[in-house]
Parts: C-alpha cells; structure tokens; sequence
C-alpha cells in the first residue's frame, strides 16, 4: 500500500511537468487543484493541492508504520480524531479570517490525518484478505 501511496504523490508531481496536463485531468476528480494552494515544480502546479499531496504522502509513511507496530483500535480513533479536529481547525480559522493560505499549516495537518487513517486502511484490507482466504479455503473444503 505504501507504494501505492507513494506513487499517487509521485503522479502529482509529474501532473506538473510540461506534457503533465493528462495526469492533472485524473487528479482533479479528487482535488480542486487551486494553483495558489499547490505545491510547484518549475512554476507548474502539482496535480493535488498542499493538503491532498501530504495526506497521500502521510498514508504511504503510515502504512509501514503501523504495519510494523501494534496499535490499540482505541489509540488508532484517537489519533484519526485529533488529526481530523486539528484539519477541520486549520480549515475554520483560515475561513474566519485568522490567516490565509499557510501551506505550511496545510501540509501539517494532512500529513498527520494521512498517517491516522492508513491504519484503518490497513485494517480493513487486513481483514478483507483474511476474509478472501477463509473464504478460498471453505469454498476449497466443500
């Protein structure tokens, strides 16, 4: 999974390249890509904004993470709410005027929020492969 994630944030940066635009058109069903909002390569925009690079980047990075370490369901919410409460404040005070387009603030807090939800990406797959293969070996058993 981490080299999915990791390659999805490589994309993006391609998307940036002078013949990028292909790539920019498969990320903007899952970014607004505001320019002023993205990270740039030679003046070029990303294909995923600030936020959206660094939650994919958090997801590759978490994935190894908690495959490697066990993490109680309980710490895994708590960290997956917090993430989520310090993005969704980022988000409220730039709206309220406190300040505007810090994307350092926006790299921040995707990136903690990415890393939160691989462990229930990981989960889930886990559990849906553990699913696949009980169901081999019943449907093998009959």
């Amino acid at each position: 999974m981490a080299a999915f994630f990791m390659l999805v944030c490589a994309l993006a940066v391609v998307a940036a390249l002078p013949d990028g635009n292909s790539v920019r058109y498969v990320f903007a069903t899952v970014c607004h890509q505001d320019p002023s909002r993205c990270h740039r390569l030679a003046g070029r925009p990303f294909g995923l904004c600030v936020r959206c690079w660094w939650i994919y980047l958090g997801l590759a990075v978490g994935h190894p993470g908690f495959a490697g370490f066990r993490v109680p369901e309980k710490w895994a919410i708590r960290f997956v709410a917090g993430a989520a409460g310090l993005l969704l404040a980022d988000v409220a005070l730039e709206m309220l005027g406190a300040y505007d387009n810090l994307k350092g603030t926006r790299a921040v807090t995707g990136f903690l929020f990415g890393v939160a939800c691989s462990w229930f990406i990981l989960r889930g797959l886990t559990e849906w492969l553990g699913t696949q293969k009980t169901n081999k070996i019943d449907y093998e058993s009959n």
